[in-house]
């Protein structure tokens, strides 16, 4: 995953527990997040710190209350 802050690990292994899928990256190299066959979120090139993995963690929240993001979508077959 290259250079990932500690907690950033420890989040990604959290959502492995919970059913998400967290190890594919795009071409770009962002972590993508997925549940089934439906993108949850995907990590931003702003790097871990900060506002970008807070909205990273946002993006994840909302898909769990239900709420559609403008990354929710669902896989091409």
């Amino acid at each position: 995953m290259g250079v990932v802050a500690s907690d950033t690990t420890s989040y990604l292994r959290q959502l492995k527990k919970r059913g998400y899928a967290t190890d594919q990256k795009n071409g770009r190299g962002h972590i993508e997040v997925w549940f089934g066959d439906t993108l949850v979120a995907r990590t931003s090139g702003s790097g871990w710190q900060g506002r970008g993995f807070l909205n990273f963690k946002a993006q994840i929240r909302r898909f769990e209350e239900g709420k559609t993001t403008r990354k929710t979508r669902v896989r091409r077959k």
